[in-house]
């Protein structure tokens, strides 16, 4: 796939829990090996999410394999940008992917739950237009802004979670070099 696009968003669902689609790079491959253990833990699950509720806002339907999914997420804005079109969803799709073999990379196990949305989620519901990628919604601090969107991103990431995360680790992987100027 070609990436063309680089914006991010960042949302509070609830108290003290924020999902993200860490847009951290236009390609979705590179952006789920630029992000922490951590993240590449966690981020494959709440794109899984997001594309349980993606499917849910075309068919009205839940997935029976991914009970509860859509509920938590439907309205929230990466999850409107994926189910404006087919590109789009491809892009979440193709960064869920990436994330889950980055995650078998780095640790060496494979997760039998997250395997399964790579099948579960292949094909986009029916009702969704084909058209170019649309530029991703950016919800972060305004401090963080700047005129690119993986910028932004990057600058959230780097003195934002960089800062926040009590273990801010990459295993098998160096740091991307935009990160290493974190004080």
């Amino acid at each position: 796939m070609v990436c063309t696009n680089d914006k991010a968003s960042s949302v509070s669902i609830k108290k003290g829990h924020t999902v993200n689609i860490f847009f951290l790079d236009a390609c979705p491959t590179l952006a789920a090996t630029m992000q922490c253990d951590a993240h590449v833990n966690k981020m494959r699950v709440e794109c899984g999410q997001m594309l349980a509720a993606v499917h849910y806002n075309h068919t009205y339907s839940l997935l029976s394999d991914a009970p509860g999914y859509p509920k938590s997420v439907l309205s929230h804005p990466c999850t409107l940008w994926a189910s404006v079109n087919q590109t789009n969803r491809r892009w979440l799709y193709d960064h869920m992917c990436a994330l889950i073999n980055e995650h078998t990379y780095r640790f060496g196990t494979k997760t039998t739950a997250c395997h399964r949305y790579i099948d579960l989620f292949a094909t986009a519901p029916a009702s969704m237009p084909a058209a170019p990628l649309t530029i991703p919604p950016l919800a972060m601090p305004m401090e963080y802004w700047s005129s690119s969107a993986v910028g932004s991103y990057r600058q959230y990431y780097r003195h934002n979670k960089a800062k926040t995360l009590p273990s801010f680790t990459y295993t098998r992987r160096n740091k991307p070099e935009w990160l290493n100027n974190v004080e």
